[in-house]
């Protein structure tokens, strides 16, 4: 409204819509399982799960696995940023999951949900 009356043109402003979006990808850090040891040298990966850009409010989900046979618990680092690495993106928070099945490594599936509100919190 307070563009609108600066302008003083209702015509400039047709078709003219405003929407929130998320200003950076959100994700989390995932196992960097590559043989190849200089890659292992740059660290763990950022799985992305909302990218930059989209509209909300949003939900997304991603099912994951356990990285280690007999796993008991699971860390979730959250971060923000476009970079391949976590560690040149912004670690936003955190999460546990404790008490899982004790299973072989991959067995254990594990849904990662985020969801952003119309107020922008996720």
């Amino acid at each position: 409204m307070a563009a609108k009356i600066l302008i003083k043109n209702d015509n400039n402003l047709a078709g003219f819509s405003l929407m929130d979006i998320t200003p950076s990808s959100l994700g989390i850090n995932v196992k960097n399982n590559s043989p190849d040891s200089e890659i292992q040298k740059e660290g763990d990966l950022m799985s992305i799960i909302i990218k930059t850009i989209t509209k909300i409010p949003f939900t997304e989900t991603k099912t994951y696995q356990t990285s280690q046979d007999n796993q008991s618990n699971v860390y979730i680092d959250i971060y923000e940023g476009e970079r391949k690495y976590t560690k040149y993106n912004h670690k936003f928070g955190n999460a546990e999951l404790k008490e899982i099945p004790k299973k072989k490594k991959g067995e254990v599936k594990i849904d990662v949900k985020f969801f952003i509100n119309v107020n922008g919190i996720l």
